[in-house]
């Protein structure tokens, strides 16, 4: 690919170039209030620099810092072009440099940018549903937009598809921009055409009000961005369909994941009475069925689904229940690999149950504001974060895992709020430290099992968003599909 053959490559780089520049009455694509001011208000007397290397021909990496002089804050845009499919990526840093605590943050949109539509061209906004307990989940729709309109977009109880997706594109005749959000978390962005004509995309952090103490440093959203040409969505979407499994979409080997034949074994009839001996009697059923992946779901645990959930910990065998697999999963998942399939595993990590091992033994991890011992290990806690990986990687190593469904059934939102209502000045730092252990935890468990993909899911495809997706592949788009086949009615499930 070229700039010829796509000329959208060059329109993304040249955009980068000017927006991430050194030049100080050059616009930002990204906004934040500090202080009680605008971005706009201040900027103009920070320092500015430039850096930029070129790794290989695929990508180019710039960096913007900018500094306050006055309390120390910096500004971080740390930014990737892409140079053989359309695109522009990047993630802002913001870092208290100074001696002193900083003035309050807050409003802080990594995307915040503007563009003019052709006057005799009403925008269009193309979207997702995201992820709903409907097999009418994720299917696209568009809003014509009228002019001084502004759409709304977030999605619901802190889990980034629940409701609303992530990727969005607006199109205006002759060309147009699709975004892409990754923050597993609340986000929000909204798409506004006022009265001048001036189309404004922004996309930023919900609830983030806060003051950084020296030294201290949070990230905001990933965002990515591809500026389009011409009347033809779909190819518009090719191109990001090329970008995100060119740069985004997770490789094993080399390859890129894509989706196997996954058989469900005890899944939905057996649940917390699945045995070692009724989940290898699927195996012997389905021989020569063509089924690639065998995945054990949620009920292998010592106390079940899901009042087993916190019982992941070390000696492994105490995670197992004995009575069921007496020789916990290490027997399946060597009969799989003798049968020539590999294993999908199940697990919940961050929910706790009251009662469990990790609920009682070590209760500061959780976040539960009942008390109860119910609620979320809190993954913004590096012990907690660190021992929940160390697990994860042991049991993947033992049981012989090949793919790590990690799902994610409740809401974080309440809990994430929870915490923030232990000090005003520090409004969504708990999801800031919570996001960021999630992708320490993620990154560190690829990292140790190079052979690993992982199966995002929460409720289904609750989860979904740029980041996970980089990360990750779901296999599984919504769990509407529980009632029907409970209830044998499998035209409905397939929906």
């Amino acid at each position: 690919m070229s700039d010829q053959t796509i000329p959208e490559i060059s329109l993304n780089r040249q955009w980068a170039e000017r927006m991430f520049s050194a030049e100080p009455e050059s616009a930002l694509p990204f906004s934040f209030q500090y202080g009680g001011q605008e971005l706009r208000e201040f900027i103009g007397s920070w320092k500015r620099e430039i850096s930029e290397e070129a790794p290989d021909d695929t990508c180019r990496f710039r960096t913007l810092t900018l500094i306050d002089p006055e309390t120390g804050l910096e500004a971080r845009a740390v930014v990737t072009i892409y140079t053989d499919t359309p695109g522009v990526d990047w993630t802002l840093y913001l870092t208290n440099r100074g001696s002193a605590r900083t003035p309050i943050i807050e409003t802080v949109n990594a995307l915040d940018a503007s563009v003019s539509a052709a006057p005799d061209a009403a925008p269009v906004l193309h979207r997702l549903h995201g992820s709903a307990f409907s097999a009418h989940g994720w299917l696209p729709f568009h809003e014509p937009m009228a002019k001084g309109q502004r759409v709304e977009i977030a999605p619901a109880g802190g889990k980034s598809s629940q409701g609303a997706s992530p990727f969005f594109s607006l199109s205006w005749g002759d060309g147009g921009i699709i975004t892409a959000v990754g923050w597993p978390g609340q986000w929000n962005a909204s798409a506004e055409w006022d009265a001048q004509g001036i189309l404004r995309l922004r996309a930023g952090m919900a609830s983030a009000r806060l003051m950084l103490h020296p030294g201290e440093s949070i990230r905001s959203l990933r965002i990515l961005k591809i500026h389009w040409t011409g009347t033809d969505h779909e190819r518009a979407c090719n191109l990001f369909r090329q970008t995100m499994l060119g740069h985004i979409t997770p490789k094993v080997s080399g390859t890129v994941v894509t989706p196997p034949i996954v058989h469900l074994s005890t899944s939905f009839y057996e649940l917390n009475d699945s045995t070692e001996e009724n989940v290898l009697s699927h195996l012997e059923a389905i021989k020569n069925l063509g089924f690639e992946y065998f995945w054990l779901d949620a009920y292998w645990t010592r106390g079940g689904f899901p009042d087993g959930m916190g019982n992941y910990g070390f000696p492994l065998r105490r995670v197992e229940p004995p009575d069921r697999f007496p020789g916990g999963l290490k027997p399946v998942g060597d009969a799989l690999h003798r049968e020539g399939m590999k294993f999908v595993v199940w697990s919940e990590p961050e929910r706790v149950a009251a009662g469990t091992h990790i609920a009682s033994e070590r209760p500061e991890w959780v976040i539960s504001p009942d008390g109860s011992g119910n609620g979320l290990l809190n993954l913004g806690l590096p012990d907690a974060c660190d021992y929940l990986t160390r697990y994860l990687i042991a049991a993947i190593r033992e049981y012989g895992i090949d793919c790590l469904r990690i799902d994610f059934n409740i809401n974080p939102l309440p809990f994430w709020e929870y915490l923030d209502r232990q000090d005003a000045e520090r409004a969504g730092m708990a999801e800031i430290r919570y996001v960021e252990g999630h992708y320490r935890m993620w990154d560190a468990v690829l990292r140790a099992c190079p052979h690993l993909f992982i199966d995002n899911c929460a409720s289904g495809g609750e989860r979904i968003n740029l980041e996970t997706c980089s990360r990750s592949i779901p296999l599984w788009r919504t769990d509407t599909t529980i009632d029907p086949l409970n209830r044998r009615d499998f035209n409905q499930a397939a929906l």
